[in-house]
């Protein structure tokens, strides 16, 4: 408890939060994709309130050069972007909030099955997947079947 009223009272130290999203889109109920990491309009907007009232809102080069930094700062980052970024985009801008747009390059470039993969392990039985997964060739395959871990190779299979 000591540590933890140190760090707070201490002025040259600075706490940075980096909070992340994936999508901000109105939930369709039958698109299973939008169980991953979704957040809908609203939540959004009101989760960036919050964070607005409560921390200070800085940009990563802030973060890098330690400049215009209070106490307490909150990163806003969006990663494996899809063109769900216009849906807030503007609120964004309107509202003076700094974000940062963070592409996965092997994501973009490998052609990413992540997304798939969930969905398949949502529809598919184990034994199913197992099944196909026996018929493949690749190392990598086969260590999902040895560890039992299909969700370890779901975002690059590389």
């Amino acid at each position: 408890m000591k540590k933890i009223i140190k760090l707070i009272t201490n002025k040259d130290i600075k706490i940075i939060l980096f909070y992340n999203y994936h999508r901000v889109e109105k939930i369709n109920k039958n698109n299973k994709y939008q169980k991953l990491s979704y957040v809908t309009p609203l939540k959004f907007k009101l989760q960036i309130i919050f964070f607005k009232i409560f921390f200070n809102i800085v940009n990563i080069k802030d973060v890098i050069e330690f400049k215009n930094l209070k106490k307490i700062n909150i990163v806003i980052t969006f990663d494996d972007v899809s063109k769900s970024i216009y849906n807030i985009k503007n609120f964004l801008i309107e509202n003076d909030i700094p974000f940062s747009i963070c592409l996965n390059i092997s994501t973009i470039l490998n052609n990413s099955i992540r997304e798939k993969v969930y969905i398949l392990n949502n529809f598919l039985s184990k034994d199913t997947i197992d099944g196909i997964f026996n018929k493949e060739k690749n190392l990598k395959y086969k260590n999902y079947i040895k560890n039992n871990s299909f969700i370890k190779y779901s975002k690059n299979l590389n």
